[in-house]
């Protein structure tokens, strides 16, 4: 019965993307480059820090409060989505997230369940972990003349404001908000990515496949002929690092991103990718939202 109404709901999010543009559905949404091109992990990690990498670019977490662990899985994603869009739309720091957690949840397209393993508290904690994380975005490159290292701390929150109700559906007294640092702000405004929210909805129980829709949608942005062939072992860098870094851990890596690339691109029949025996190819395609400077 739940696969029927899994099927019946994709048909239904395949059938408004065929339909109509992301900007005719008012679905344009956005998310920071920064946090496309390496991202978060999958699942939860008892580490201090957290690192992956793409290429010569990398991204490291650290949380900045002993109490309260690292962001992970799907929710900090559809979070940092809505941030970024609000932050684009309005051209402010400060982000309103709604008067009511049902508010909140029906913005990022979840049904709100109680209980200790219910939405509510997964999102909650979320929440929680994001804003008390720091991230170093660096960029190694090695010439003849040796290393070279450039780097940027920042942090996604400088305050916020939590005010959450025991039932969902009451009305908080006041609204809960976050006011995100400057750096982050600036990140965002100024190199936005834009996406397809319904496409993010389709494939929203995947941290995987909401990794892979957003940076490939970067990625054809720029892409003019034929990339070069990315190797599984960097692909794995960028998007498994919870996979062990052996032979059986790149093969196990290897076919659970060909499960969710195949699932991604349904929904995002723009980009243009190209299997090969020793990694994934990218060609000249279409992005998932056209871009267009932020008003």
């Amino acid at each position: 019965m739940a696969s029927k109404k899994n099927l019946k709901k994709a048909v239904n999010h395949k059938l408004k993307i065929d339909q109509l543009t992301a900007l005719e559905r008012d679905q344009v949404g956005y998310m920071a480059r920064a946090l496309v091109q390496a991202t978060l992990p999958h699942r939860a990690t008892s580490e201090t820090f957290f690192k992956r990498t793409n290429g010569s670019y990398q991204l490291q977490l650290s949380k900045n409060d002993e109490k309260i662990g690292l962001p992970y899985g799907v929710y900090p994603r559809l979070i940092l989505a809505y941030l970024s869009t609000e932050v684009v739309k309005t051209q402010q720091r400060t982000v309103v997230l709604g008067d009511s957690m049902s508010q909140f949840m029906k913005k990022l397209d979840i049904v709100p369940t109680g209980g200790r393993w219910g939405s509510i508290n997964g999102l909650k904690e979320q929440v929680r972990r994001l804003a008390n994380c720091n991230f170093k975005l660096s960029q190694v490159t090695i010439d003849e003349q040796g290393v070279h290292e450039e780097f940027e701390n920042l942090s996604i929150a400088k305050s916020g404001s939590f005010h959450w109700a025991k039932n969902p559906d009451q009305q908080d007294l006041w609204e809960s908000s976050i006011t995100l640092s400057e750096d982050f702000y600036e990140e965002i405004v100024n190199h936005p990515v834009p996406i397809d929210l319904e496409v993010l909805k389709a494939i929203r129980r995947s941290p995987m496949a909401l990794d892979i829709y957003s940076w490939l949608t970067f990625r054809t942005s720029y892409q003019k002929g034929r990339s070069k062939p990315i190797k599984w072992e960097s692909l794995q860098q960028q998007f498994g690092a919870d996979y062990p870094n052996t032979k059986q851990g790149t093969r196990s890596f290897k076919h659970k991103f060909l499960k969710h690339l195949n699932k991604v691109t349904k929904f995002y029949e723009g980009a243009n990718v190209e299997i090969v025996d020793n990694g994934l190819v990218l060609n000249s395609g279409k992005p998932s939202v056209a871009k267009r400077l932020a008003k």
